[in-house]
This record gives C-alpha cells, structure tokens and sequence, in this order.
C-alpha cells in the first residue's frame, strides 16, 4: 500500500514534465518584420505568372548624327549697284570668206501652165448663132471613157468641127461650182491625168470649140465615173 503512493506521484511528475517539454515557446517577431508582413498584399490562389513586358530600344542621338550645316560668307553687294548693259557703238561683225556662189539654172517645167483665158466655160447664151458646122461636134462613144476605176487616166473623144482653131475643155466634181481641171489643145483626144480624180463618184466635163478666142458652138458636155 505505501509503495502505490509513492509511485502515483511519480507517475504524475514525469507527465507534468513531458507536456512541459512538448509545449512550443513563442519567439517575439520584432515591431518592423510584423509591420512589412502586415503590409505584404496576399496573391489569388488562381494567379499565374505572365509574360514578361516589351522593352522597346529608343536610338540614342550618336546611332544617327545629324549632319552639320556649314555657313558660307557671301560678300554683299554695294548700295550703289547697277546692270552693266552692253554698249550700242560696236560695228557689226561681217565675215569675209572666198568661197564663190553659182546661182542655180532656171527650171522650164516640162509642161507649159493651163491658159488662164477661160478659168471657167463662158456663159451660153441660148439665142445666139452658131454655125451650121457645130451640129457635127460630139462625143466618140466607143473611145471617151464613162466608167473608170480609181487611179487611171480618164480619155474624153470628139469629133473635130469645121472652122475651130482650136477646143477648152472643164472638169469638176459632181456638178460642184469649182473646176478642178482645164485644158486647152488643138487636138480631138484630151486626156486627164488620174491626180485630179482624188476622190471616188460621179465628175462632169464640159467642151467648146474656139474660133479667135471665142466660143464658135454650144458646149459639149459628158460625165464619167469613177470607181
């Protein structure tokens, strides 16, 4: 019986002294650790670190020098300044060569000008007198060319009358006021050169016989076309 008192408390002396041993002392935090603790923002449980930011290279002044502007003196003119102007006394310069000149050969032209006595058919007059020798004037209708193509000569035929010293022959376009062509021969064949043909259609020609530079008969008058 005295042995369990004596054990009891000391059963309960070694408890006391493993709660004391196990009981965790607290150590002061000192005021300024606690402050910067306290002031230290706490993150989102879902935060995650981003990219980190761009940094964009600005060039310095030396990457591109600006040139330098270099002063030129430039010595400024006198108040008193004015245009030189050339002067009006100075002869006039004449050169003096030894080449020789040969003036050119006058140039006959091979065909002598249309007479300009009748630029157009002189006026009939219905009522005057002709000789009796003009009904023979006509055209040759097997030789005086009525239809032909572009870019040939057109051949106008007649009989000869009796008494006329010589034939004037007109040519214009189409009945139009302006004649393009005259003629004046002795003979009975004209023929007109294909340039006055310029363009394509219907042309009229007209004939009279002359006696002393006159007209002796009424007209003879034909067409032709060309294609």
């Amino acid at each position: 019986m005295f042995k369990r008192i004596i054990v009891v408390p000391l059963i309960l002396g070694l408890l006391t002294a493993c709660q004391q041993a196990s009981t965790p002392t607290a150590t002061p935090v000192p005021p300024t650790q606690q402050a910067a603790t306290a002031s230290r923002p706490t993150l989102p449980p879902s935060w995650t670190p981003g990219p980190p930011p761009a940094v964009t290279q600005v060039p310095s002044a030396t990457d591109n020098p600006v040139p330098t502007r270099q002063l030129v003196s430039v010595t400024p003119l006198p108040p008193t300044w004015t245009l030189d102007t050339r002067p009006t006394d100075i002869p006039p310069i004449i050169l003096h060569t030894t080449a020789s000149y040969t003036p050119l050969p006058s140039i006959t032209p091979a065909v002598s000008p249309t007479p300009t006595e009748f630029p157009v058919p002189p006026t009939y007059e219905p009522g005057a007198t002709y000789s009796v020798a003009c009904t023979a004037l006509k055209a040759d209708p097997k030789k005086t060319d009525r239809i032909v193509p572009s870019g040939q000569d057109v051949h106008v035929v007649f009989t000869p009358v009796e008494g006329a010293q010589g034939y004037h022959l007109w040519l214009r376009y189409n009945e139009q006021a302006d004649y393009l062509f005259d003629k004046e021969t002795n003979e009975t064949t004209i023929v007109i050169p294909a340039r006055y043909f310029g363009l394509k259609g219907l042309y009229g020609w007209e004939l009279i016989p002359l006696k002393s530079n006159t007209r002796m008969c009424p007209s003879l008058v034909g067409r032709v076309t060309i294609q």
